[in-house]
């Protein structure tokens, strides 16, 4: 069996999109980190284009606000002054109005008119200084709302930037995963690990941080002795680089069978039962169920 971390920590690479992730920082295999250590960075450049572009984009919508409201005070202003120009010429046709009793039929008919016709141009004035004040605030509502669309891609473009450089949550010694980004791909093909330089796909496993207070081992067993396991059952695990040491353990779980009709095996994974400082991921063991 393979020596793991319960519980391990696995780093992979930020959901940011469809295009491979270049790495420019790696840990060490084995390497031991603690809480907050940078593990994995991948290159940022794209991103900080994005976070450039969309900066740019926030500082032109929000000068596009600021124009929108200034536009806006204008054309009330204008307006305002309209509705008062009408209602001034209202009041001059009514007080003309009053001589009616004392012109000739005709001069009172004109100044009638001229009342009415002050009176539409009042009734318009308001109808245009609302329609006005409605479009207004709706050219200033679509200005704010691409501001905040600037603003989210701006946001989105640095918590990208951020998710693009992975940190350890807890210490331990680094296991830089297979790297399965390859043209190429056959059966029984050994991956090679990750290294500086590789691209990988968002959502890809890179690094784990394996938890050194809660040690496994990772051991695939023939599908013949599947009736002979039950969880719970006492093991004695030897690890082939510390020889003469024996750790106790007992078996956590079973897991399915999977593999080719004539070598179909299963994983089992065996808890120990103490840690030991001198344990590494991916040690060899033997195991006596």
């Amino acid at each position: 069996g393979e020596l793991q971390g319960g519980n391990s920590e696995m780093l992979t690479a930020p959901m940011i999109g469809g295009t491979d992730m270049a790495i420019t920082s790696l840990r060490e295999p084995g390497e031991l980190v603690n809480p907050g250590d940078i593990v994995v960075q991948f290159d940022t450049t794209e991103q900080d284009f994005k976070l450039k572009e969309a900066e740019a984009d926030l500082a032109e919508a929000q000068q596009q606000v600021i124009k929108a409201e200034a536009d806006s005070l204008a054309i009330d202003e204008e307006s305002q002054y309209a509705m008062l120009n009408a209602q001034s010429d209202v009041n001059l046709a009514e007080l003309e109005l009053r001589r009616n009793p004392t012109i000739s039929a005709i001069a009172a008919r004109q100044n009638e008119i001229l009342l009415e016709a002050a009176r539409n141009r009042l009734r318009q004035a308001t109808q245009d200084f609302t329609n006005k004040k409605t479009t207004s605030a709706a050219g200033i509502a679509i200005q704010k709302a691409q501001e905040n669309k600037a603003r989210v891609m701006a946001d989105l473009a640095r918590k990208n930037i951020e998710n693009m450089t992975l940190k350890a949550k807890t210490g331990g010694y680094v296991n830089v995963q297979q790297n399965s980004n390859q043209n190429m791909m056959y059966w029984g093909m050994q991956l090679p690990s990750f290294q500086l330089g590789d691209t990988a796909r968002a959502g890809m496993a890179v690094a784990q941080i394996p938890d050194l207070k809660s040690w496994e081992v990772s051991a695939n067993v023939g599908e013949l002795d599947r009736g002979h396991l039950s969880v719970g059952q006492p093991v004695t695990v030897r690890v082939v680089a510390l020889a003469g040491k024996e750790f106790a353990g007992k078996v956590k779980n079973i897991g399915g069978t999977t593999g080719p009709p004539w070598d179909r095996r299963f994983e089992a994974r065996i808890s120990l039962d103490q840690a030991a400082p001198e344990l590494r991921p991916g040690m060899t063991s033997n195991m006596v169920i």
